[in-house]
């Protein structure tokens, strides 16, 4: 815009003019708040693989002075992320009880290697391997059809409550149980 003698004039602020350059400067504000606020939702969010809707309260561990088992998730046992195991009833250390495990998504190699760590205590930390069983598997849900099954004794020193993982799996792959005193 240029006035009568040729020269530049001053750029004429009208109502309009200002309310968009207030509204750009607050939205560049804002969207530099972006980054921050993804930050902080995630931070918030929990990271033990809990379900949409599930506190992580609720998750299995120790918690609070109590240990939080694995639910049963019928017909399979107790299922967590892509490892379920169909234990004894009643659990007892010293005690030689029967597991039957299962992935649902097998690993490239044949053997499943389980980590045993207690919770809520001293404990050792173990590693155990264990082979597929052979034959057909039946009574298997939805999504677990390519399941492959491992058989195992796991003995139990103490009592306690203890998780047992997946050791080529991902952290959701692992089962809370408790072992009862006798």
């Amino acid at each position: 815009m240029t006035d009568a003698g040729g020269e530049r004039a001053a750029p004429r602020w009208t109502g309009n003019r200002v309310l968009a350059l207030l509204v750009r400067d607050v939205m560049s504000r804002l969207l530099a708040l972006i980054p921050l606020a993804v930050t902080l939702v995630s931070c918030a969010q929990p990271t033990s693989g809990a379900a949409p809707g599930t506190s992580a309260a609720a998750m299995p561990g120790f918690v609070g002075g109590a240990c939080r088992q694995t639910p049963d998730s019928p017909p399979l046992g107790m299922a967590s992320g892509n490892l379920a195991v169909r234990p004894d009833p009643v659990l007892i250390p010293g005690q030689l009880p029967k597991f039957l495990w299962f992935v649902r998504v097998p690993h490239r190699t044949e053997p499943l290697r389980l980590t045993i760590d207690r919770l809520d205590g001293p404990g050792v930390g173990r590693v155990v391997t264990l082979n597929a069983v052979r034959g057909p598997m039946t009574d298997l849900p939805a999504g677990w059809e390519r399941a492959v099954a491992f058989a195992s004794n796991l003995m139990f020193d103490q009592p306690g409550c203890w998780r047992i993982r997946d050791a080529d799996g991902t952290a959701e792959d692992a089962i809370v149980i408790e072992i009862h005193r006798p």
